[in-house]
Parts: C-alpha cells; structure tokens; sequence
C-alpha cells in the first residue's frame, strides 16, 4: 500500500483537542484520512497544532528523504499563516512555535514562505513524487488586518472581544507594504504547480484569498455557521467541516490530474 504524506497545522492534526473544550471527544475522522481511506493509501500525517511553514516544509522534507520513494504515493503540504515562527530545541529536536515571528516582519516572512512553498514543490518534482498543495488559512491577511485573541486568550480572559488584537506594524505604509506583499507573491505564483486553492485568474497577484477554510463558506453562507465549526468559541472545523475540506481536496486532486 502506497503511503499519503501530509503536514499541517492544527487543521490537519490527527489528535487535535480545543482548548475551549478540554473534555469534549474530537476523536472523528479528520480531512487526512477522509482523503487517505479515498485513495486507499497508508496514512502519514505529520500536522500539529500552532505551527507555521517551516514546521510544514522541514517535517515533509525529512520523512520524504527517509522514506523509500517507491512507497510514497502522494505527499500534501496544508500551507499556514507565514507570521508563525517555528523552531525546534533540545537533543530530540522537538518543534515549537510564536504566533508571531519576533525577530522579522510579515512582508518577510511571506518571502520565506513562498520559498518554502517552491523548495516543496522542487523536491517532489526531484524524486518523481505525486504531489500537491494548498493554503489551509490565509498566508497573511489576519496579521495585515490585526491578529484577534486565540480561544485560549479568551478562555483566561472572557472580557477580550474581536477588537483586542495584535496590530500590524507597518514597514513604510500600510498600502506600500501590501502591494509589495502581493508583488513578492506574484513572483513565485506563476512557477506554482498542483497548488489546489490557485484558483484566482492569473491577472491576479494575490492568490491567498481563497483558503480551504474558507470551502466552507461556500457551504454555511445560506446556513448556520455551526453547523461546520467546533464552536462559537472554537472556529476549527468540526466533522463536518473536515469532510467538507477532504471532499474538495479529492475533487481538486483530479481537476489538477496530480494522481
């Protein structure tokens, strides 16, 4: 049996609990193993919660090299939010993460990510390996716009509303650095292959609006929200939510032919 590949934030960790719900189960399938049981592949998934894009990219990268390549059918990179800063540290290496990256600023954590997201696609393409991938969330629109509290700020603090954020910090201007954020994207987009939420016309720089968070839109915008979400507290897709995510993967693994 070939072998899915897949790493991710906490959208696509296999044993992601809410902190705002600490004795709820969330032992259902999430979208990795929908899309593994779909193609009858052995499931690897590497997603944890709180990591960003060097976590997703590092941990592909060494279980591709450790893995034989005969045995891997397909690899998926659910892309995060660029700001995050991941690190590792002790005699295991174990993986850690800022929300915020505190030693750059958004416009270049952006440029890494888009590195990271070509040195993806190069590696595959390297070995001769099925692949594809996508943003989960949004590259950096929600650091632009100001980060809102996380459910753990508002657990300890019930008092914090959509208003207490982390306010971005402008480099020369708010307008100067988002169209130098959208040209740096541009730059590597149209070498981009397989990268599922690339939807937007090629005219287009920004190629980060559509997100496979926001699939679910798609599906709520007539209904009730919590219908696909943990909670009102908690806006991590729920069962639902996840077979919708996995459902448009599958559809989008065979609109780009990846498989």
């Amino acid at each position: 049996m070939k072998k899915l590949i897949v790493s991710g934030d906490s959208c696509t960790d296999l044993d992601f609990e809410s902190v705002c719900h600490p004795t709820w189960d969330f032992s259902w399938p999430k979208w990795p193993e929908h899309v593994a049981k779909h193609l009858g592949m052995e499931l690897v998934c590497l997603g944890a919660g709180g990591q960003g894009n060097e976590f997703i990219y590092s941990t592909l990268q060494d279980e591709i090299l450790h893995t034989p390549h005969e045995e891997i059918g397909l690899v998926i990179a659910a892309w995060s939010q660029s700001h995050r800063e991941d690190y590792q540290e002790g005699w295991f290496g174990r993986w850690r993460a800022n929300r915020v990256h505190k030693s750059s600023d958004l416009l270049n954590c952006v440029k890494k990510s888009m590195r990271q997201f070509m040195s993806f696609q190069i590696l595959c393409e390297r070995f001769n390996l099925p692949y594809c991938h996508f943003m989960m969330g949004a590259l950096y629109e929600s650091m632009f716009k100001g980060l809102e509290p996380t459910e753990l700020d508002k657990l300890i603090n019930p008092k914090l509303t959509k208003d207490d954020k982390i306010d971005y910090k402008p480099i020369r201007s708010r307008e100067l650095d988002e169209t130098e954020i959208k040209r740096q994207i541009a730059k590597y987009k149209y070498k981009m292959k397989n990268f599922l939420t690339d939807n937007i016309p090629k005219e287009k720089l920004n190629f980060t609006k559509f997100t496979m968070l926001d699939v679910m839109h798609e599906y709520y915008k007539n209904g009730d929200i919590d219908e696909y979400i943990v909670s009102p507290l908690d806006y991590h897709p729920n069962e639902k939510g996840h077979k919708v995510i996995a459902d448009n993967v599958i559809q989008r693994l065979s609109t780009y032919k990846v498989i």
